[in-house]
């Protein structure tokens, strides 16, 4: 019997891959973290099911730092889960998908120099992006603050590997740190 992940990751792989629409993607400030992007993205699957991904995106430090994936949902499940997550963000900013699509990617490949990893689950999720839609704007988008990684320690991550990791590719003292409250 396939696992939930098991599913997902099939799902995502061959069916949503291959689904040129997008159905619904908002981009939202965490109120609660600095830097952080919650950006929702979805698409409608050719049996009027729906798929969606939220990736959790640190544009200051460390790049795609979760991502929570569903698919086959009926429409009462995705506008439940949709109202869920509007209800996590302090606004919904306006946007296309080529900056959607460089938010994520640009946050990611900011992160990776730097020794970050993405999400574990990553690869998966971006399965629902279309990496043509990445352009010249991503050039345009500041990550970092103050044109330097910027780590905020949060509860429950492991703060040592990070410092360790940005010390050893950066160098003591040239990126930001700080705990948040």
């Amino acid at each position: 019997m396939e696992s939930n992940k098991e599913k997902l990751t099939n799902c995502f792989e061959n069916e949503i891959y291959e689904l040129p629409d997008f159905y619904e993607h908002i981009i939202g400030s965490d109120p609660k973290e600095k830097g952080v992007k919650n950006i929702f993205v979805s698409k409608i699957q050719d049996n009027d099911h729906y798929a969606y991904v939220i990736f959790k995106v640190d544009t200051y430090c460390r790049g795609v730092k979760s991502v929570e994936m569903g698919c086959n949902l009926t429409e009462s499940e995705y506008q439940n889960r949709k109202t869920e997550y509007l209800n996590t963000i302090s606004k919904n900013e306006p946007h296309n998908l080529a900056y959607l699509h460089n938010l994520i990617y640009g946050a990611y490949d900011f992160a990776e120099q730097y020794g970050c990893k993405a999400h574990k689950d990553f690869g998966i999720a971006e399965n629902i992006l279309n990496t043509d839609l990445i352009d010249d704007g991503i050039d345009q988008i500041e990550f970092g603050k103050n044109g330097i990684p910027h780590y905020i320690a949060r509860k429950g991550e492991n703060i040592n590997l990070i410092l360790n990791q940005l010390i050893r590719r950066l160098g003591e003292g040239n990126f930001g740190f700080e705990v948040e409250k």
